[in-house]
Parts: structure tokens; sequence; C-alpha cells
């Protein structure tokens, strides 16, 4: 669970790209290692780390006194959750003990915006049909050594040199492109493009303000899948079609997702990720049932737990979790929810099970 628990910590990674990332980096430093199948976006294995601010709860407009943050109610009205900016941290150069895996970012018109879904390969092919307008190039500036002004440079990046794009069919403040012309892991040319999002340093009330006014996942959604938690933490990639769910009811879904209030469940729900996280395996000894007590806990981490894929228009894909009690969240939103209890919910998370 390893990975589980630092995609959590730094917020939006997949954990196996953290697992296939650190594979890579052991390896020799080719140029496709570093533009292959990872596809110049994923998390790069490096010393230093960029810091996820704490997330918390920032007063809406003409709110003077901001109510108690660790009480969910109080993100109702003109109350509105502030997803801090990431900051570098300071480091101590001689504490040998900082390092963390650093995700790929790029800085555009002082916005930091981090790796969110990559496409190479034949799926390649759907990104370029999204490039818009050509806004730059990004810099390969960013590493262990960077400080807060190389930060503040345009197009800095840690994901190497590649030409940026506008997304057709959403706001470059939400989502821009990074295209690359390389090389395969047999030597063949090949393109390699991501998406890179902005979600930090903004203001989040309801579902809209994602699922709706930056995904537009309601109106653009073709068909819908799943993938159990232990397959996904696994990278097993068993996709299954959501069975017993109408076509109305996943519009159900979606509107009461848009309708819900998020919460930053570092405040509300802290257990929201650890949820049988304990592993016994780890003192065997101590416990003659550790491998049938493990087996358990991850039964019951699965279920506790889906991961629902919405298959765009346009070929992009969205990957939401689901939390058991009623939660979704945007795979790369880390610990900010939507809470929407119910009968929509529930249709949804038990086809998932």
């Amino acid at each position: 669970m390893k990975q589980d628990r630092l995609a959590r910590c730094i917020g939006n990674v997949n954990p196996e790209n953290i697992e296939e990332a650190e594979r890579h980096r052991k390896q020799s430093r080719t140029v496709w290692l570093k533009w292959g199948s990872l596809a110049a976006c994923l998390c790069l294995a490096i010393a230093g780390a960029l810091y996820f601010g704490v997330p918390r709860i920032t007063p809406g407009p003409g709110v003077i006194n901001p109510p108690d943050s660790s009480n969910p109610a109080t993100h109702h009205g003109d109350i509105a959750l502030y997803v801090p900016k990431n900051e570098l941290p300071e480091i101590n150069a001689q504490d040998g003990d900082v390092q963390m895996d650093m995700i790929g970012l790029v800085v555009y018109k002082g916005r930091i915006y981090t790796q969110a879904e990559s496409f190479y390969g034949e799926r390649a092919v759907i990104a370029e049909g999204l490039l818009g307008e050509r806004i730059g190039t990004t810099k390969d500036s960013i590493n262990e050594w960077s400080s807060q002004d190389d930060y503040a440079t345009e197009f800095a990046s840690s994901i190497g040199v590649g030409d940026v794009y506008t997304v057709k069919g959403y706001s470059p403040d939400f989502r821009i492109c990074v295209r690359t012309d390389s090389f395969d892991e047999f030597g063949n040319p090949a393109v390699f493009c991501g998406f890179y999002e902005n979600l930090n340093g903004i203001y989040l009330r309801t579902g809209q303000d994602i699922f709706g006014e930056r995904l537009r996942l309601l109106e653009n959604w073709t068909r819908v899948e799943y993938q159990s938690h232990e397959s996904w933490n696994f990278a097993q990639g068993k996709f299954n079609d959501l069975d017993g769910v109408s076509e109305q009811e996943i519009e159900a879904f979606l509107k009461a997702l848009n309708a819900g209030v998020f919460e930053n469940t570092y405040e509300t729900k802290p257990d929201i990720y650890d949820k049988s996280e304990v592993d016994p395996k780890a003192n065997p000894e101590a416990d003659p049932d550790a491998d049938m007590k493990a087996a358990e806990e991850a039964a019951a981490r699965s279920q506790s737990r889906a991961h629902l894929y919405f298959h765009m228009k346009d070929g992009t894909i969205v990957e939401l979790q689901l939390m058991e009690g009623g939660y979704v969240g945007y795979q790369h939103l880390g610990w900010y929810f939507v809470k929407m209890p119910g009968v929509a919910f529930d249709q949804v998370f038990n086809a998932c099970r």
C-alpha cells in the first residue's frame, strides 16, 4: 500500500505511475525513458518535492469571519473551500530524509498545472485532435535545486521540453496540453501528449465548479465503466461495464454530483483514505493469522472504494473516486470530495461492488 499512501500525500498522482516512474528511473536514462511509456507527463522520481499545502476553508465573497472549518455544515452558503497554491518547501540540504517523488508540472501565467491524463501510442491521436492554439514551449528547469524564483518563470516545468497548446473545448485556465516528438522503447518515432490541469489556488463550492464548468461531464459523457480499488491499486487493469444502472440513473448521479457540496475531507473525514489500511503482515510473527487478516483487510478496502471512468465525446476519460458514505472526488483533486449520499450515489456505488 506504499504507493497508495504516497499518492495521497502529494495529491494528484496515481500510485501505479509512481511505481512505473521509479522503475524507469533505475534503468538507463535514454530519451524514450523520459518521454516513453509515461508520456513525458507522469511522476518524475527525483529529489525534492512540491509542497501541497494543507487544504483549508476560506471565506467566500462578503464573508468576514469564516465559521469552524471542522464542521461540514460551514461549507454551505457563501463559504467556499480554497485549494491552496502549490509551494516549494524550505528544504534543508543536509537533511537526507527529505525526499519525495515530484509530479509532472508546468507553470503558465503564474499558475502551476499538474499531471492529469496522458496520451501515447494510438491514443496520442485523440490529444492531437484536441490541440488548439500553440502558446509556448516548456523549459526543463525544475529539479531538486529549484527555488521559488524558478517556479515564477513562464513555462518552467519538470517534464523536459515540449510544445504547449490550449485544449479545444476547455478553458486554458483549467487545462493545457504538452506535445512532444520523441521515440518509443523500440526507437521508433512517436508522439506523446499530456494534459496538465490547474487544480490549486482555486475556490470550490459545489461539484458544478469542477464536474460542470471545467469538465462538462453531464453533457459530454458517452459511456461509463468501473474498476475495483484492488485492481486500481495494483495496476491490474480489470475494467467492467456498469451493469444494472440505466442511462437515466447515471444522469441522475451526475446531476446530484454537480449539486453536491465540496468537503475538505482532510478536516471533516481524515480517515477517508485509511479505512482498513493497517497491514498486519508488517509483523507476521506477532500474529499467526496475519495472512488471513491481510486478505480480509484488502477485501474491505476494495469494497469501500471504487473508481469510475467516464468516456467523453472528445475521446478523453474522466476518472472519479467513489468512497463509501457518499463521497465522490475527481481523481486529481486529492482530499477534496463532493458529499452526495442518497439513492443516486447508492445505485452507482453498489453496481461497482
